[in-house]
């Protein structure tokens, strides 16, 4: 059984370790997945235990998990801490520049005749303190956690900075003469501005790690927020909008231009073209008519379409890829085990590093000042943050590009599995051919003219429904109208009847005319030609022979066509130093031929399904494999392989059974996929390198083990923002990965000033398709309302999201939209249009 539940407190991987282990630790609980990131707790545990049980194991390990609404798995939202960091920041500030004022300011300013600093000493203290109130959360939280005997990221800050202010109130009691601890309490050093600056640079990374994390999860929202929330339906020959969750099985529904589908369903009526870039990745329209299948959250550019919805809710197409996104986003890869271990004894380490620092430099003779700057500056320099982000950024923002181009990781585990392939097993049809017959030839033999043997094949052929009938009814019927040969009336045919898997007989005008494999019309032709099947299944091709009153007339060759492009995309994975082979269920000529045409390394022909999974197992003892197929026979090849990938238009089975899933069944996707897994990878192995690199490098130069040498000492202030830095960097390098693109030519620019106005200034981020429009005048929810009504009534507008507190309006546009009608619009309801911007800034 699994459960979710979303985890509050996590602030690093030494916490993640925490919650994970103590949940770990529940008889019931086979395996618990704490996702920093997102703060989702993954368990997968027996039938016994109940969500109390778990609730109760990550309260005792000092943090609070609630069930997952099960309506939704979304993760939580980050922008109410965004903000309650953003004020802290704001006051924080607020306290530090007069303080900064006061320690950098002239003597004049600091000091009142005869105080020997103490006047001073006491503002500071008093500011200082103001700022440890502002933030007291950090400090609450880290001194409950080392309570606990399970110190985390905010213990490390929080004893550095109670020891510096500690330090600092002892040192104004001896220059107030109320103790006497120092024999010249005047040159003691005091730390209120380095504490009070290392709360505020911890808010200000915080705030900006908060916004950068908020932007890895914005592919999600972003397709979430793609499900339209309304549906236009007719009933009773009445129309009506209903919420788009009230659709059923069987409700006709109506989408005009510019509108978002509701549901996945069938067109009856009406024509149009569909932007399905949301499901597939392709930008190229597709053309939709009655009988077209049509599918939720895609845009109807024109026309108007009438459907009858077949799968409503969370069982369409787009529901369920959010979910397989959610949860890929959720789980954590293999590779993150190394930095979950280090973390679960890091902080303590650290500490221990602290302790060890101020009692060696005091044993040294150094002043009792620099011996607990260099403790204190241990303490803060050193970040956990910065590990616990390393893998789970680069997976969020990995799957979403992913997803952007239509693939979809089920979990962390099969991205980083699909980046280390070095084998790669390609199923034949479906997946390197189209899976479609079509004919390649025709040749007529004897006194027969090609003509009259494909009016003959078109006359028996058209009455079979057989795929490769109608393959060779088409091919004839095209071939006849090229040439002007077409019959000029339909034949008398009497006496159809089929032989399955053989070929099919009828009467046509008179004569006994047989079509079908060379076995059947043999039966009737003693004369046959030996080798005629076997010269031509060399070629990897199949025959269809065709008879008149036992008289071979001819026969037509048939080939699975391959998909587009496959060679190139075959080249382009034997690059990137891929071993590729083709397994299959189909013969010898046929693979030899397939192999042939695409290039691929090595093919086995001929496989039963157990067959092709033996054969991964077989090179998964050297490689690590991919396997990418379509059909329920390649369901346990699939599940074999390290990475099963399933072709979109593959079986339910095969879907199932595989670790990802590509929408639109394009073999270049399937290259896409390695691509963007091996970049994830790459990008995940940076962090990781970075955030060791970091402390390895941090801890000695903040505990002073550079001095005696070089002269270096680290300042606590700059400890701490050097530990802000470390963070923000990791989820910077993972946000890069937004900018990749598989394909050579799409790779997408950066906007700097954009990124940091969304996180510091609290501004929504933006998807390319939507604009933000800064209105004037609004002061109520019924001017929202006004508004929100004025801009819906733009057929290019799919959603509009109005806020008069903030002053702003979202829209989603499906086609470019013109400033001016905007402002006129806006203008005609008593307000105004200030400023529109889009992602790239404004317009």
């Amino acid at each position: 059984m699994n459960q979710k539940f979303i985890v509050s407190g996590m602030s690093c991987a030494a916490c993640v370790s925490r919650v994970t282990g103590a949940v770990s630790r529940l008889p019931e609980v086979s395996r618990a997945e704490a996702n920093l990131l997102t703060g989702i707790l993954k368990v997968e545990a027996s039938e016994n235990i109940t969500p109390d049980a778990v609730i109760s194991a990550v309260k005792a390990a000092g943090y609070q998990a609630v069930p997952a609404d099960s309506g939704t798995s979304m993760p939580p939202d980050h922008a109410a801490l965004s903000q309650n960091l953003r004020h802290r920041l704001i006051l924080s500030l607020a306290a530090l520049l007069p303080l900064m004022c006061l320690v950098w300011g002239p003597d004049e300013l600091r000091e009142l005749p005869g105080t020997s600093g103490l006047f001073s000493g006491i503002v500071e203290g008093l500011l200082a303190g103001l700022i440890i109130f502002i933030n007291r959360s950090i400090i609450s939280g880290g001194l409950r956690a080392l309570f606990r005997l399970a110190p985390d990221m905010n213990s490390l800050v929080s004893t550095g900075i109670l020891a510096g202010f500690g330090w600092s109130c002892l040192v104004l009691l001896a220059r107030s003469g109320i103790i006497s601890l120092f024999e010249d309490p005047g040159a003691a050093p005091l730390y209120f501005e380095s504490t009070a600056m290392i709360l505020t640079l911890v808010t200000l990374g915080r705030l900006l790690e908060s916004g950068s994390r908020d932007r890895t999860l914005q592919a999600l929202r972003g397709l979430v927020s793609m499900n339209p929330e309304t549906a236009v339906i007719v009933r009773d020959g009445q129309e009506s909008t209903i919420p788009a969750s009230a659709l059923n099985p069987g409700d006709i529904f109506i989408v005009r231009p510019g509108h978002r589908i509701p549901a996945d369903g069938t067109v009856i009526s009406g024509s149009g073209s569909v932007n399905e870039s949301a499901l597939t990745g392709e930008s190229l329209p597709a053309y939709r008519e009655a009988g077209s299948q049509v599918k939720a959250a895609t845009i109807n550019l024109d026309g108007c379409l009438i459907c009858r919805a077949e799968q409503t809710g969370k069982n369409t197409v787009f529901s369920q890829i959010i979910t397989l996104l959610e949860n890929a986003q959720a789980s954590r890869a293999p590779i993150a085990s190394t930095a979950d271990r280090i973390a679960g004894i890091f902080v303590p380490v650290v500490m221990l590093c602290a302790l060890i620092t101020l009692t060696a430099w005091l044993l040294s003779g150094a002043a009792a000042g620099f011996a607990l700057s260099a403790a204190i500056s241990v303490l803060v320099v050193s970040c956990p943050c910065a590990l616990g982000l390393a893998t789970p950024v680069s997976v969020v923002t990995g799957s979403g590009v992913a997803a952007r181009h239509g693939i979809l990781f089920k979990n962390a585990a099969a991205l980083e599995n699909t980046g280390r392939a070095t084998a790669v097993f390609l199923d034949k049809t479906g997946t390197l051919t189209t899976g479609e017959i079509s004919i390649t030839g025709a040749t007529a033999l004897g006194s027969t003219s090609l003509p009259d043997f494909l009016r003959t094949v078109l006359a028996l052929e058209k009455q079979s429904e057989h795929p490769l009938a109608k393959a060779a009814a088409a091919y004839s019927e095209k071939m006849l109208r090229e040439t002007g040969d077409l019959p000029e009336r339909e034949p008398e045919i009497t006496g159809f009847r089929n032989t399955p898997g053989l070929g099919i007989r009828a009467e046509i005008d008179g004569h006994i005319i047989r079509g079908g494999s060379c076995r059947f019309i043999r039966e009737e032709i003693p004369d046959f030609p030996a080798d005629l099947e076997s010269s031509i299944a060399a070629s990897g091709e199949s025959v269809l022979c065709f008879s008149r009153d036992k008289i071979l007339l001819g026969y037509l060759t048939a080939a699975d066509t391959l998909k587009d492009h496959v060679r190139e995309q075959l080249s382009i994975l034997h690059g990137m130093g891929i071993r590729t082979v083709m397994l299959t269920g189909d013969n010898e000529s046929n693979a030899r031929k397939t192999a042939l045409m695409t290039e691929i390394s090595e093919y086995r022909a001929g496989l039963l399904p157990e067959e092709k999974a033996a054969v991964i197992r077989e090179f998964n003892r050297e490689y690590h494999t991919v396997m990418a197929g379509d059909g329920i026979n390649d369901a346990i090849a699939l599940k074999t392989a390290g990475a099963g990938i399933a072709m979109g238009s593959g079986t339910a089975i095969a879907i199932d059974a595989a670790d990802a899933v590509i929408l639109n069944s394009d073999p270049a996707s399937l290259v896409a996929a390695i691509k963007i897994s091996r970049q994830v990878l790459r990008n995940i192995r940076e962090n990781l390198f970075w955030a060791f690199i970091y402390n390895t490098a941090g801890i000695p130069l903040a505990a002073g083990c550079f001095y005696s040498w070089l002269g270096w000492q680290m300042n606590p202030a700059f400890a701490a923002l050097a530990m802000s830095l470390s963070s923000i960097s990791v989820v910077g390098n993972a946000l890069r990965l937004n900018l990749y693109s598989p394909y050579p030519g799409r790779q997408r620019k950066m906007n700097i000033t954009g990124i940091f106005r969304n996180i510091i200034a609290g501004e929504p981020e933006l998807l390319e398709n939507q604009l933000l429009l800064r209105i004037s005048g609004m002061k109520c929810s019924h001017c929202e309302q006004a508004v929100q009504k004025a801009l819906e009534a733009f057929p290019e507008i799919t959603a509009a999201r109005v806020s008069h507190k903030k002053g702003w309006a979202i829209i989603t546009i499906s086609r470019e939209i013109s400033k001016e009608s905007l402002k006129t619009a806006i203008t005609e309801n008593g307000f105004e249009l200030k400023a529109v911007t889009g992602k790239n800034g404004p317009i």
